[in-house]
């Protein structure tokens, strides 16, 4: 049941929240308020995008029309969903036209009997993802 329950959760609030629908209210319901995602930055540095201002660049993305929104269109592929106790992971991989563009890696906690998503990391398999080729 976790595992479905986990898959869901994901589905809904990421693909469809912050992907391919962009329904960015559905976000907050699933991710815990200290998400962030990290990211190698400049130099070394550890990049780190917190849920609300990863909100705010979503419904920036939404503005700029239909160019923009199709940038978002992604299929994913559930490689892995693991769960031990009160902690998860899902590998999944995100895929435009068939082409592979990122390769998340999100880890939950059950937390009050609810999975929350706390963190993503991911790899980037494109130079600019955020480019149509």
């Amino acid at each position: 049941m976790s595992k479905d329950a986990i898959r869901q959760l994901i589905e809904r609030s990421y693909l469809q929240g912050a992907l391919n629908e962009m329904q960015t209210e559905r976000m907050p319901e699933a991710y815990h308020p200290d998400f962030a995602i990290f990211f190698p930055a400049a130099k070394g540095e550890l990049g780190k995008l917190p849920l609300k201002p990863w909100i705010d660049l979503i419904e920036k993305d939404k503005s700029k029309g239909i160019d923009r929104i199709a940038l978002r269109q992604l299929e994913a592929e559930f490689l892995q969903i693991e769960v031990s106790g009160q902690a998860a992971f899902v590998k999944l991989r995100l895929l435009r036209k068939g082409t592979p563009i990122f390769t998340d890696f999100i880890t939950l906690l059950n937390m009050e009997g609810r999975w929350q998503i706390v963190t993503k990391i991911y790899d980037q398999h494109v130079e600019d993802p955020w480019q149509l080729a």
